[in-house]
């Protein structure tokens, strides 16, 4: 039940589409940006001289922030559809802990 809860909200919920949306907007914006940073496009006098180090420091924040949000959505879908099965969070947990260990 609670997997089918979360692709409702997942694929019906307006505010949930409205927040997709601008996180795919973020994507492109955070490609662009590091697009303009490796090309060295904002170290020809375009943009102050200190914008360059900012601008790659808040790329990486952006990919760190995007990665962690996605992980998180992922791994709760993961545990919501295995309790739904009727598998206990410390055993996909022990799974994890041994796969890790090879």
């Amino acid at each position: 039940e609670s997997w089918n809860e979360t692709m409702k909200t997942l694929c019906y919920d307006p505010w949930i589409a409205v927040y997709i949306v601008a996180c795919a907007v973020f994507f492109i914006w955070l490609y662009v940006g590091g697009s303009w940073s490796a090309k060295g496009e904002m170290a020809n006098g375009n943009c102050p001289d200190n914008i360059a180090s900012l601008t790659k420091y808040s790329i990486y924040c952006g990919f760190a922030f995007a990665h962690v949000g996605v992980s998180a959505l992922a791994i709760s879908s993961v545990l919501s559809m295995c309790m739904e099965k009727g598998v206990k969070p410390s055993q996909i947990i022990g799974v994890y802990a041994r796969a890790m260990s090879l």
